[in-house]
């Protein structure tokens, strides 16, 4: 199989590794590694082999910087990237490691240490998975006693390789010399009668390796086999390859047979949303070669509530080796409910403009003074909310119904006579949109569902993201998409990923309420690989307070929130009788471990919301003049829609390009991302500006007339929507504020290092 082109591969901890450098340390990491995919002999990469103390035959570095190293497993053609770091941590930790390709198990890189033996950084670890890997197995399983003898072994030594894993030989063996090392290392990757032969892969240009990788590599945690062009490409967009970074801990779930629907939760930045991309993936493999009743299978739908995430989320799957984007439909819920309309020749259109007119008429005509809704001091847009989200968003058809339900997410308490004139509300509103012919997008997703609930299933399977955002409604529609005639689930037909603690839209179901159940095949992601300890403590520190009902489970963030004592497995799952997971939020569970430190987020004063655009333009021109990051990697994230083109214009005055997040589609592209903490969701960007939290700006102040209740109700979502924005931020955190910071900002406050900016 013999190949032109110098291909490599990824192994899981690459990317871990290269997290742990600073900002400029990762660019030349990147460049160093986009330079050998074109030429591995290129002088300034200085490869150098590195045999250390096992004997590895595969062990190489480059040479990224002065101080920078890449770990490298090279064989034939090809390489696999392994660790990234500084010199004397990697030539220490080359001392004690291989890559090795057993002949019965995944391919993977290993470290041999004993116990109290910590090499600086202290290197990311095979950690357990479903699936025991090689370390967790009898070292040479296939070598029978006999064939060890012949090999050179006596009985004492066989009884110690009869005790040891690789992950304990050294323990077991505790006086074992570099050469038996070297020679268990090499009787791994044959066959015993191949050895007895003599024959070795020790050729440098054998393809053994590059077969391994292609057959395994994917069971062992590594990436597909990546040409240069591919590799350019990764390169050329660090952090989108972020976003579809997959750690082989998650990769249990997203290859998992479940019997039913599926659940994965987690807080922010730990691959909820990957998880979802890879499990598409996956499906699709699985299921595009189908036939369905002569033609071809249904696609996999994956659908979510804000409208620009999907565009992002196809650019995304794109970027994954091997996905079939052809197999793969990606529409928001609004638009999704508009096809099933249209198909089914029931047009609903929404004229947003005659809505809103629709509601104030409605208002205005039940709404009269000493009413129980205008003496409680409920606004109008309350009360739209609760209309749409809590009566359309339920399906809910009578006033008992109404009476009866507990409003899950709604802080602000409705007794019985409330109710009723909440339902009076709801008549009213409805004969208005049918005078103004015209609907809202509550009532197309209804339609829909009932549409749905009427026919065949449309879509083989069903990936729900940022499912905590969906109305009850939203998701009996897509589940009715993909259940059988009689309304019972699949096999594998529908899988969410969300987290209520990110809620950013009012309202609120529990999954028993949607008639889905997801026990026993759910679970909770426990690693954070997006954010910094820094960032993640600020956010929580912040914004982590509100108690948090995630679809029928209840937790308070803040207090489970402890990154020094989370568990040590990426998810945290117990087995049930059947065999599948199920995890029930807990103290201490929501926890999620963070992988590295950084630098302390940034707290700015400045005179005017005008100072604040002016800062965040000098100081994104500072970070582009500095290479310290890529400017396509830099958002700024402001809270209200009309606040959107007035830093836009700061930051094109300052000659810096500018692309609205509205139009990004998950591509790299050199402009400065700007937009509104809800288009951020689901985002995630190396660096992000928050504009105006100011002190009565954000959250804004309590209407007149506005019960307290009510303003609780908004105090709380804002809380969350600032906890989805810091955390959109990977590297570095700026807030500006005027006048005093946001009193959401005030527990966190002595975690920022505080600046003020003179104009």
């Amino acid at each position: 199989m013999a190949s032109s082109k110098n291909l490599t591969s990824l192994d899981p901890g690459f990317l871990e590794s290269t997290s742990k450098l600073e900002i400029n340390e990762q660019g030349q990491v990147m460049n160093a590694i986009a330079q050998y995919t074109k030429d591995p002999a290129t002088p300034s990469l200085q490869l150098e082999r590195l045999s250390g103390k096992v004997g590895s035959k595969r062990l190489w570095s480059i040479r990224a910087s002065i101080e920078l190293r890449v770990l490298i497993a090279k064989q034939g053609p090809a390489s696999v990237f392994l660790r990234a770091g500084h010199h004397d941590y990697i030539y220490q930790l080359a001392q004690r490691s291989d890559f090795v390709a057993p002949q019965d198990g995944n391919p993977q890189f290993v470290t041999l240490e004993r116990k109290g033996v910590d090499l600086e950084p202290k290197p990311v670890e095979n950690r357990k998975t479903s699936t025991p890997t090689k370390q967790e197995q009898p070292i040479l399983r296939q070598w029978s006693n006999r064939d060890l003898e012949q090999a050179g072994f006596n009985v004492g030594e066989i009884d110690m390789l009869r005790k040891s894993t690789l992950d304990t030989l050294l323990d077991v063996w505790t006086d074992i010399s570099e050469e038996r090392l070297s020679l268990i290392m090499d009787l791994i990757e044959v066959q015993p009668a191949d050895y007895l032969q003599g024959q070795l892969i020790d050729d440098p240009d054998d393809e053994y390796l590059y077969r391994a990788i292609i057959e395994r590599g994917a069971l062992g945690g590594l990436s597909s086999v990546l040409d240069d062009d591919e590799v350019q490409r990764l390169v050329a967009a660090p952090i989108e390859e972020w976003m579809i970074f997959l750690h082989p801990n998650q990769r249990e779930l997203v290859e998992r047979n479940f019997t039913g629907p599926a659940r994965v939760r987690g807080s922010a930045g730990t691959g909820k949303s990957v998880v979802a991309l890879h499990r598409a993936a996956a499906l699709a493999k699985q299921f595009g070669s189908e036939q369905v009743g002569g033609d071809a299978s249904p696609p996999i739908l994956f659908t979510t509530y804000i409208k620009t995430l999907p565009p992002v989320f196809d650019g995304l799957f794109r970027q994954i080796p091997s996905s079939r984007p052809d197999c793969v439909e990606f529409v928001n819920i609004d638009r999704l409910a508009n096809q099933i309309c249209n198909k089914a020749q029931n047009q609903l259109d929404v004229d947003t403009d005659k809505v809103k007119s629709a509601f104030t008429k409605a208002f205005q005509a039940i709404v009269t003074p000493d009413t129980p809704l205008h003496t409680s001091g409920i606004t109008k847009s309350y009360l739209l909310d609760e209309v749409a989200q809590v009566i359309k968003g339920r399906g809910l058809k009578s006033l008992g119904e109404y009476q009866r339900i507990e409003r899950t997410g709604r802080g602000t308490g409705f007794g019985t006579h409330m109710r009723t004139q909440v339902w009076e509300l709801y008549e009213a509103y409805q004969q208005e949109l049918k005078k103004a012919k015209t609907y809202d997008f509550a009532d197309r997703i209804l339609v829909a569902r009932d549409i749905a609930l009427s026919q065949p299933a449309q879509y083989r399977a069903a990936i729900v993201d940022e499912v905590q955002d969906l109305t009850l409604v939203g998701l009996q529609l897509v589940r009715a998409l993909v259940s059988d005639e009689d309304g019972v689930d699949k096999p594998n037909a529908l899988f969410l990923a969300g987290d209520g603690g990110q809620r950013i839209y009012p309202g609120g179901f529990t999954l028993q309420e949607a008639g889905v159940d997801v026990r026993g095949r759910s679970a909770v992601l426990a690693t954070n690989y997006r954010n910094s300890k820094n960032i993640i403590d600020v956010a929580m520190s912040c914004a982590g307070a509100v108690k948090v009902d995630d679809l029928g489970e209840k937790y308070d963030p803040a207090e489970t929130h402890d990154s020094e004592a989370a568990q040590e497995d990426d998810t945290e799952q117990e087995t049930d009788p059947g065999q599948e997971t199920d995890t029930k939020y807990k103290r201490g569970e929501m926890a999620a471990k963070t992988l590295r430190d950084g630098m302390s987020p940034v707290l700015v004063q400045a005179e005017d919301e005008d100072a604040q655009a002016d800062f965040i333009a000098q100081e994104v021109q500072r970070l582009a003049v500095s290479d310290a990051v890529a400017i396509g990697d830099i958002a700024v994230l402001v809270s209200i829609n009309n606040q959107e083109k007035k830093v836009q214009r700061k930051l094109e005055q300052a000659g810096l390009r500018v692309l609205p997040i509205k139009s990004y589609t998950g591509r790299f592209s050199d402009e400065v991302k700007v937009g509104t903490l809800f288009r951020a969701k689901g985002l995630e960007f190396k660096i992000v500006f928050l504009y105006n939290i100011s002190d009565g700006r954000f959250p804004k102040k309590q209407e007149e007339n506005m019960s307290d209740e009510e303003y609780a109700d908004h105090v709380a979502l804002d809380m969350s929507r600032l906890y989805v924005a810091m955390t959109r931020a990977r590297d570095q955190l700026y807030v500006l504020y005027s006048g005093e910071p946001s009193p959401l900002l005030e527990s966190g406050l002595d975690k920022f290092e505080h600046r003020v900016h003179e104009t």
